[in-house]
């Protein structure tokens, strides 16, 4: 449904009962790159396959990134959220410097919603956070996703939350990782969406 101008996801399976807004990895000029690289956990992406199967979904997710990239919202145009936790981007990634701001400008217009963004683009967080020094709201959780299948991130910034690593079972059971994402229930779990806990989070491929 529409939320302000924006398309806003509900969800089954682990992510059921967290809503979301968000842009399409299948539309999304560095996904795409991305997704050529064998090593990279894009590659297997499971969001891709699953908004080619769903065209509603797939033009949906595309309109909001040509919204949320290109300008920033005015204050009548932003979402509406009675959620306790909401996610930003659950089947695409960040493009560009505003249509990151536009996530702080949500999450700013809905101080009593927790909030959280997972991206792989750390350069984006960089040049918002540090170069610009915009401050990051209290109410925004910044995961940052590792690109690599099998390669968790060795990273710390100010801004960030918790790190998020995939990887697949033939690794896990070679190197003994402990995974800490059982992919059941967000909504119940909640590890990603809270700022003490786990700094890193590792996930089992699908």
């Amino acid at each position: 449904m529409y939320n302000g101008v924006l398309w806003e996801t509900t969800h089954q399976g682990k992510m059921k009962g967290i809503p979301s807004i968000g842009t399409c990895c299948a539309t999304n000029p560095i996904c795409m790159q991305r997704q050529k690289d064998k090593n990279s956990v894009c590659a297997k992406c499971y969001a891709e396959r699953y908004v080619k199967m769903r065209s509603t979904l797939k033009q949906h997710l595309t309109e909001n990134a040509n919204i949320l990239s290109t300008r920033l919202l005015e204050k009548r145009e932003l979402p509406y959220i009675n959620q306790m936790i909401y996610r930003f981007e659950s089947f695409g990634d960040l493009h560009n410097e505003i249509h990151l701001k536009n996530f702080i400008k949500i999450a700013e217009h809905n101080p009593n919603t927790r909030f959280a963004l997972w991206t792989k683009n750390i350069w984006i967080l960089d040049n918002v956070f540090i170069k610009e020094m915009v401050s990051k709201p209290n109410n925004l959780i910044v995961v940052a996703s590792s690109p690599l299948l099998n390669k968790a991130l060795t990273i710390t910034r100010p801004y960030i939350d918790h790190t998020f690593t995939v990887f697949d079972g033939k690794y896990i059971k070679e190197h003994n990782i402990q995974i800490n994402c059982t992919s059941k229930s967000c909504l119940l779990c909640r590890k990603c969406y809270e700022k003490n806990g786990s700094f890193d989070i590792y996930e089992q491929l699908k």
